[in-house]
């Protein structure tokens, strides 16, 4: 892997499985600033949802925000790890708010969820679940779709996917552009609009 301002990678060498499109070490200590810098957005938006009585969405955005820096900052497994899960668990929490008549059954399929993700350690699978979960809580609040803070939610996170898929599948294309920062900002206001609405 080649480095921008320094020899050797400061956290160690790299070893998540997806691949970013932006300069690695502009900055001695940060793999990935710009990723790593709007990762901020989300805690922020974990902060607005906990002051509006979301607490779990509130705590689960905002340790997204934080597992999101230290995976961008570091590209180490360890990062990767505590990204995927908040990013799994706050679906779980959106889920938990549409159906809440099976509260107690959803935290067991959301411990199951845990115990798969980390069974399989795969972040290809771990794509599919999170898709697969985005496209559930789309089905359930289909009938939602013309209220404002869901219409909002949906086309902030239609943007953002697309911008994530430019930066995975175009980088070579668009690496002047940073598709994954704006992932990272689209789907924090995407959260925020769309735990509102719940």
């Amino acid at each position: 892997m080649e480095y921008k301002n320094c020899s050797v990678a400061y956290w160690g060498e790299p070893d998540i499985e997806l691949k970013f499109c932006e300069n690695k070490y502009e900055n001695m200590y940060i793999a990935e600033y710009y990723n790593s810098m709007t990762a901020i957005s989300y805690m922020i938006v974990g902060l607005i949802l906990y002051l509006n009585k979301r607490r779990e969405a509130g705590f689960w955005s905002f340790f997204l925000g934080i597992g999101t820096f230290v995976m961008h900052s570091t590209l180490r497994y360890y990062g990767k790890w505590m990204d995927e899960v908040s990013m799994l668990m706050l679906e779980m929490v959106a889920i938990k708010s549409i159906m809440m008549q099976y509260d107690v059954y959803i935290d067991y399929v959301s411990f199951f969820i845990f115990v798969l993700y980390f069974l399989i350690n795969n972040s290809y699978f771990f794509i599919v679940m999170f898709f697969g979960l985005l496209l559930f809580i789309g089905y359930k609040t289909r009938d939602k779709f013309y209220e404002n803070n869901i219409l909002c939610y949906t086309l902030l996170m239609t943007l953002s996917i697309i911008c994530w898929g430019v930066d995975q599948m175009l980088c070579g294309y668009f690496d002047s552009y940073n598709f994954h920062a704006l992932w990272h900002v689209g789907t924090s206001l995407a959260i925020l609009f769309g735990m509102l609405a719940l």
